[in-house]
């Protein structure tokens, strides 16, 4: 149950059994009225201040691709014909699960470590002749965007894609002016799931941790979240089945964009 619901209820008691055990003086009931009056006051102070606790998101931080802008089909396209190329196959869709939310050369080593810096650097060839006409902005993010940042919503961007890659994405759906701040790869020295980087988005911003909410589509990004102490959103867009997500503390889940509007 909603400790909100819990703290209500128990103060609801109090007041019956007070109206049960108190001596009738008046037949119109003007004897309960100072005590129902001080535990309406009781009451109340409950209700604001728990709605008040509840409140307290000040900051959002959103992984980049798959959680604001749609990249999964070219990632995918480009990570099997990287594959095919140097090692002769084409991956099982399992493989995807495995790798989607690391960074590049992360995934590119799990097939092979022999050839990871040739495969990254063929990945990034043909994902960049295609990125113009084949990524494209989730449905509703826009919106969600401009609600936040007229209620005076902090938001910045932590993602494992390069420093060019985030630019291009914020500047190619006109983005850019929303987030305070933007971190990649390359700005730490341990990428996600470390919490190197919302740590540093912390301290940026001189926030708590319970003021502040991840957003995302992988393991990499919910684990990030739960090992930096914030929490976690997990968007129902996500590519990845749900069993990767099992043993992962996952404050809330949303289906479309507007919903976050709900939890903060």
């Amino acid at each position: 149950m909603d400790i909100r619901l819990m703290n209500y209820y128990t103060l609801i008691i109090f007041q019956e059994k007070l109206y049960n055990n108190y001596d009738i003086i008046n037949t119109d009931g003007s004897a309960y009225a100072l005590p129902f009056l001080f535990f309406s006051i009781m009451l109340y102070n409950v209700y604001i201040k728990e709605e008040k606790e509840h409140k307290m998101i000040k900051g959002i931080i959103f992984d980049m691709d798959g959680t604001l802008i749609d990249t999964n089909d070219l990632v995918i396209d480009c990570i099997k014909k990287t594959v095919n190329k140097y090692l002769g196959y084409i991956p099982e869709k399992d493989s995807f699960n495995e790798i989607l939310g690391k960074p590049l050369d992360v995934q590119m080593s799990f097939f092979s470590e022999e050839h990871t810096t040739e495969m990254v650097d063929y990945y990034r060839k043909i994902y960049l002749e295609r990125r113009d006409e084949d990524t494209k902005i989730f449905p509703g993010i826009m919106e969600l965007l401009k609600a936040l940042n007229e209620s005076k919503m902090k938001m910045a961007i932590v993602s494992n894609k390069g420093r060019r890659g985030i630019n291009h994405g914020l500047e190619m759906f006109n983005m850019k002016d929303f987030f305070e701040i933007t971190l990649s790869v390359v700005d730490v020295e341990n990428k996600k799931p470390h919490p190197e980087a919302i740590n540093k988005v912390l301290q940026i911003w001189n926030m708590r941790k319970e003021e502040v909410l991840f957003v995302g589509d992988s393991h990499n990004d919910i684990l990030a979240a739960n090992n930096a102490g914030v929490k976690s959103v997990l968007v129902g867009w996500s590519i990845l089945p749900k069993e990767q997500f099992e043993n992962l503390k996952i404050d809330y889940i949303i289906d479309k964009p507007m919903e976050i509007i709900t939890v903060i």
